[in-house]
């Protein structure tokens, strides 16, 4: 699966070259994972890498690795005897689809939707391997002084599959990408 995470990123690379007013970039995110609808894990934190290519001033195709630590469970079970069950790791690679609202002003806000790999670790569970979505809402602005580098605030709802039901974690992540490959505007 990483061979083919790494063709998908090289072809992205070869269509920027040919394309015009193209942008490459790279950058960093952290933030809060909190489960939805999950009494197995609580609040916990998420980071990652990014590595955004815009194929156009409207539409952004970025590869993405992510890991979660979800916070520990405390069970009672009707008495003084309590258990702490793990809350989990996730980590996830992929890509997704970013539409460029606002055009190439220095702020502006971005929906966007994804698919990735996702592998679920738990003590004392079976770890579970599987596909998963991801659709959100972002707001990014620019430091005109600063070229190349811009800041983003995310809301992100991400539904991993695992067997007849999902997992389900809202991320809110604040992050930072440099552009470091523009090819110029026609």
């Amino acid at each position: 699966m990483r061979r083919m995470f790494i063709l998908v990123a090289l072809a992205w690379i070869r269509i920027a070259a040919t394309a015009n007013a193209v942008t490459v970039g790279v950058g960093a995110f952290g933030g809060l994972a909190i489960p939805i609808v999950n009494d197995l894990s609580t609040q916990g934190s998420v980071f990652g890498v990014r590595a955004p290519v815009g194929i156009s001033p409207m539409f952004t195709a970025e590869a993405f690795y992510s890991q979660s630590a979800l916070g520990d469970v405390e069970e009672s079970f009707g008495g003084p005897t309590t258990f702490t069950r793990d809350g989990g790791d996730v980590t996830g690679f992929g890509a997704n689809a970013i539409f460029n609202l606002g055009g190439g002003s220095s702020f502006h806000f971005f929906p966007f939707a994804g698919i990735g790999s996702y592998k679920i670790k738990r003590s004392g569970s079976e770890d579970i391997s599987d596909v998963g979505y991801n659709f959100g809402l972002g707001i990014g602005f620019a430091v005109p002084s600063l070229v190349g580098l811009s800041f983003d605030v995310r809301g992100e709802a991400l539904m991993i599959k695992t067997d007849d039901t999902s997992q389900k974690i809202g991320n809110v992540t604040a992050g930072a990408t440099y552009k470091f490959f523009s090819t110029p505007t026609p």
